[in-house]
């Protein structure tokens, strides 16, 4: 018995032992046990997660001539310029079905860091309603943006509904006037600091072969009252113009970012060949405010006054600035006035992680005054959907194809190579 106690006694002497050693070797100091696994037991290492791979931009010339390499990653290479040109069939109620050709250049005039991207367009079409429209319209920067040279080149041999002064009236309540219309506008800004700009401008339109055909035909004419019945066949005017510019966009194909301010101021005197002294104001302001994500949110907001006895085709209308986008869901010349207020807002979506394919949703309104007594009394809104498809990823140039509906039935489709605005 007491041989047996003797072996618990010393068994029992050797744990407290143990457990002693084991708590005075490993302090309560919040410090780990570390246990060594065997060297072929080592858990295994873990590999960083490997970058996302590059998404290949695609464009029309992608898919046409290089169908091979559209799913090799976009290169960053630099360039000079880019050409996008497509042929192409529209239609709006002022021109009717509408064949032509229109093409987009773009390039930088200088260094690339410091330069911002130079645009011309060029289109020519025929239309249904006998019409040959030609126009040539640029906005070029010169090396380190020191200048910005901006033209409006126009032959039309045309014709044109208009519905006289003032709010939207009755569709049926139209006059048709044919003409045929030479324009030259340019302008030169300088800079004179960032992204602001001072330029003076040459501006001539001369419009001849006018016919009404109300007074052909003996009806009523909201063109010849306008000149207290006398209208012309002929009006010429030719001004000097003086602007104020500032552009931060970060490209003016299809900006994402930045802002456009710009007024400009027109005098078309008497001595120079009109018939009459008048002017013409045009303030504008553009907006494209970063909400990150690839998205654009995009506004546009313009005013155009004339001051004196400008000739009426010259007088601010809807779809008659400079690039004829204002207005989508109006034929061109829908809405005329003395004095025109507009509005738009733009949302530009992209639908593809390639940049192929996009779309857009817009709504507009268009305010013009009162003939008699000046003042504004109401909008005419519209809106519609685009899609776009890019044309030239260098130059961000995109095909936009858009369906307008405004008030009083009024529906468009338009085709243009660049944005609206």
């Amino acid at each position: 018995m007491s041989i047996f106690r003797g072996y618990v006694f010393r068994n029992l002497l050797t744990s407290l032992t143990a457990m002693l050693l084991l708590v005075f070797s490993n302090p309560v100091s919040g410090e780990e046990v570390t246990v060594k696994l065997p060297a072929d037991k080592k858990p295994p290492a873990v590999k960083p997660a490997p970058p996302p791979e590059p998404v290949k931009e695609l464009d029309v010339i992608d898919l046409v001539f290089h169908p091979k390499n559209r799913d090799a990653p976009s290169e960053n290479v630099p360039w000079k310029m880019r050409v996008a040109g497509i042929p192409y069939i529209s239609y709006n109620p002022a021109t009717s079905l509408q064949i032509g050709v229109a093409g987009n250049i773009g390039y930088y005039g200088g260094d690339l860091a410091t330069t911002s991207i130079s645009d011309v367009i060029a289109s020519a079409a025929y239309t249904l309603r006998n019409q040959v429209l030609i126009a040539i319209r640029s906005s070029i920067f010169t090396n380190n943006n020191q200048f910005n040279l901006q033209g409006d080149w126009r032959f039309n041999m045309t014709n044109q509904d208009t519905w006289g002064l003032g709010p939207m009236k009755s569709n049926s309540d139209k006059d048709l006037i044919d003409f045929n219309w030479v324009r030259g506008y340019e302008t030169v800004y300088f800079r004179v600091g960032p992204s602001f700009y001072i330029g003076v401008g040459f501006n001539a339109d001369w419009q001849y072969s006018i016919i009404d055909q109300n007074v052909k035909a003996g009806k009523h004419s909201y063109m010849n009252d306008y000149y207290g019945g006398n209208e012309p066949s002929t009006t010429l005017a030719i001004g000097l113009s003086g602007g104020l510019l500032f552009d931060s966009r970060d490209n003016q194909i299809n900006p994402t970012k930045g802002y456009l301010a710009n007024a400009n101021f027109k005098v078309f005197p008497k001595a120079f060949g009109g018939a009459d002294n008048w002017e013409s104001l045009w303030l504008e302001f553009r907006a494209y405010p970063h909400l990150g994500g690839r998205n654009v949110l995009a506004f546009w907001l313009w005013g155009w006054f004339a001051f004196g006895q400008a000739p009426y085709l010259d007088l601010p209308a809807v779809g008659w600035d400079m690039y004829g986008r204002s207005g989508r869901g109006f034929a061109a010349g829908r809405i005329r006035g003395n004095n025109l207020l507009y509005a738009e807002v733009e949302y530009r979506i992209h639908l593809m992680k390639n940049d192929l394919l996009g779309m857009v949703v817009f709504a507009n309104a268009t305010a013009a005054s009162d003939p008699l007594t000046g003042s504004f009394t109401g909008a005419d809104p519209a809106g519609g959907v685009g899609l776009r498809i890019k044309v030239n990823r260098k130059s961000e140039s995109n095909l936009a194809v858009d369906l307008g509906y405004g008030e009083r039935q009024s529906l468009c489709f338009y085709i243009a190579i660049q944005e609206a605005f």
